[in-house]
Formats: C-alpha cells, structure tokens, sequence
C-alpha cells in the first residue's frame, strides 16, 4: 500500500486508484471498538462458514496497516481525508494510547484468539510509526507524548553492539537478536527511523544513538550484511523482510548522517533488487506459486520502498 502511494508522488499520472479502494474498505471495516481485525477481506465470492478474520486484531499488524491512513492524507480527496484521519484518530484513542504500558511498550492484544497483554517489541515499533505519521498530520500532544515512551523503549532496548533485547508477543522472557532476526528487527529500525523525524534536543539524541548501534554495531546490519549468507536465508518470510534493506538503508543516510559504507552498500542492494535470480530468491516480483513467491507482496512492496527512498525520502514521510 505505501509503495503505491510513494509511487503515485512520484508519477502523478499513476493510478493509485485500487490502493485508496482498499483504504475505503478498511476504514468501512473498523469494528465499534475502534480496532480492526488483522486478517485480509474475504472476497464476495467465498462461501465461508466461519470467517478467519475474527480470532485477531494485533497490533503489530494493525500498526502497519492504520499508519497508511495518515500517510494518504495528502493524495486523497478532502472528505476521504477527514474520513481517514477520524478512523485513524479512534483507533489511536480507543485501542492504543489506554493500552500503552509503563515501559512505554504496547503489548500485541488479541492475537489468535489470546488476549495478550506483556510487552512486544514489533507491535511497539509498528504502533510507533502509526503514531508517527498520525502526529505529523494532526500535532496531537498526547499522540506525541506515546511517541516519546515507545521511542524511549525501543532505543533503550538497543545494546552497545547493535543486537536488541527483543520481546516476543507470548511470553514475559525476552531473547537477545541480532540482525539474522531482521524479519522483526525491521520494524524496531523503521519505527526509530521515523520517531527520529519528530524527536529533538536529547530524546532525538537518543533515538539517533540507538540507530547508529544498529546499523553500525559490532553486530549491527552493516556487520551482518558483509557475512555472504545474509541474505541467503531458506525462509521465505525472513527472506520478504530482507528486500526492505534498501528502505532502511537509505532512510538512514539521509534521515540519520552520511555514511560511505552504507552508500555503498545501498548501490549493491538496489541492484540485487533489480536483478534476477536474487530478487526472486527474496520474493520481489515473484509469482505465487513459484519458490519464495508466497511472500512476495511483501518483498515486493519493500522494495518498492527502498526505490523510492533512493529517489526522494519526502515521499514516504514528508517533512
């Protein structure tokens, strides 16, 4: 959804038309709860005896999701706009802010019909930048304070070498990742690369201090990439998220501080992504039924975020 978006800034004359479809829909389907439920749409013609979209509304997906509301603001007509803005708004009141906990972190909720309340890092760092894009819209202080302790969270969560005290959605024990973990570690990097647009004076030090451990750790990405078998991983899923390494990356250079490594290193990914037999190994542009195709619309959209982050950041987060 967010590469068509950034896609559409980039060629005015592109249809973006089918993405804001699916927003109209997603908006129609928020519950009176204000949350969603994280599953797709079933399609008219699917005769269903039970639908699977009930048993989870996580906020780690729902993160994900709700942020494009803010983020299309911009492209969308004045009463598609307040329509977004006032789901999104909702959402954010009802299902998250009430729910932040203490450390500043968001547990995931209803999650395969489990209500789970510790901790998580990724449904922090999606709700993160649905909070993001929510304040740059709307400047709301609350909204901005919830960035502040998720922000705080995730960035302390970071040690000196870039691995990341991680914690899961079902469990009170945290586990240390590095970033062969980069399935769910992209998260915890897009959120503070986010918060870091927004965040000044020493809590935007802070979020900037944690990004420069996670990328240049010992142990960081940068580390992890020069190993040959990064991104050669044998899960299709792990192998989805890898594609949106240019994304961060380029995020990074430009959000963050230069850096000549991960320049170079941008040009190499760019071009991995660009070209058979990697990027169908990653699932970019891969078809379905083909090896490491069943996670291709993700792979796919990550890298089409990466590609228009090497063209012109303002069009995934204006400033």
């Amino acid at each position: 959804m967010r590469a068509i978006l950034a896609a559409g800034k980039l060629d005015p004359t592109l249809d973006i038309g089918p993405a804001i479809r699916l927003l109209d829909r997603f908006v129609e389907s928020q519950e009176p709860d204000g949350s969603w439920r994280a599953g797709y749409f079933l399609p008219p013609s699917c005769d269903a005896s039970q639908d699977p979209t009930r048993s989870t509304a996580n906020r780690a997906d729902i993160g994900s999701i709700a942020a494009c509301l803010s983020l299309a603001t911009g492209q969308v007509d004045p009463v598609r706009r307040e329509s977004y803005l006032s789901a999104a708004r909702y959402y954010t009141e009802a299902q998250i802010l009430p729910f932040q906990l203490a450390t500043g972190a968001f547990p995931n909720g209803l999650t395969d019909s489990v209500v789970r309340t510790v901790p998580y890092s990724v449904a922090t760092a999606t709700q993160l930048t649905h909070l993001v894009a929510l304040h740059r819209t709307t400047q709301d202080a609350a909204v901005f304070e919830s960035i502040r302790k998720a922000s705080a969270f995730l960035a302390e969560s970071v040690h000196e070498n870039g691995t990341v005290t991680f914690y899961p959605h079902d469990s009170e024990v945290s586990e240390t990742f590095c970033m062969h973990q980069f399935g769910n570690l992209l998260y915890v990097l897009e959120g503070l690369l986010l918060a870091s647009r927004v965040l000044t004076g020493p809590e935007g030090d802070q979020v900037r201090g944690a990004l420069r451990r996670l990328f240049l750790g010992s142990a960081g990405l940068v580390s992890c990439m020069r190993e040959p078998d990064w991104s050669a991983s044998s899960d299709p899923w792990e192998n989805s998220k890898r594609a949106g390494a240019l994304y961060l990356v380029s995020l990074y250079c430009r959000w963050v501080e230069p850096n000549a490594e991960l320049d170079a290193l941008s040009g190499i990914l760019a071009a991995s992504l660009a070209l058979p037999p990697h990027r169908t190994h990653l699932g970019v542009l891969a078809p379905p039924f083909a090896p490491f195709g069943e996670q291709a619309v993700v792979a796919t959209g990550l890298a089409g975020l990466g590609f228009a982050a090497q063209v012109d950041p303002a069009v995934l987060f204006p400033d």
